[in-house]
């Protein structure tokens, strides 16, 4: 289950019990976080802590959440990345676009 949380204009974002992130689940994820990144200067966390794999259409969601966050200037950031998960960020070179919290 997708859980979202916040306090004024910091929320966070975390996924219990879905080890996954691919095409049965990224439209919920993205409809879901959508209408936070697309309100003004929002701080938004995403915790991958149970998260082992994101396929194609994961990672498309979160290439299209965090070009909807700079237009209106919220701030993503992604804590507790695998070295799994870490490796898929370097293989499709998003470690440098993503601010990856240090574990």
């Amino acid at each position: 289950m997708l859980k979202i949380s916040n306090y004024n204009q910091d929320y966070s974002v975390s996924f219990n019990g879905i080890k996954r992130i691919n095409i049965t689940n990224a439209s919920r994820f993205k409809d879901a976080l959508l209408p936070i990144v697309t309100t003004q200067n929002n701080k938004i966390t995403i915790d991958f802590n149970e998260v082992n794999f994101i396929d194609s259409s994961g990672f498309q969601v979160l290439i299209t959440i965090l070009k909807a966050s700079e237009l209106y200037n919220s701030h993503i950031e992604v804590m507790n990345v695998s070295d799994d998960l870490k490796e898929l960020f370097d293989l499709l070179n998003l470690s440098d676009v993503f601010q990856i919290a240090a574990n």
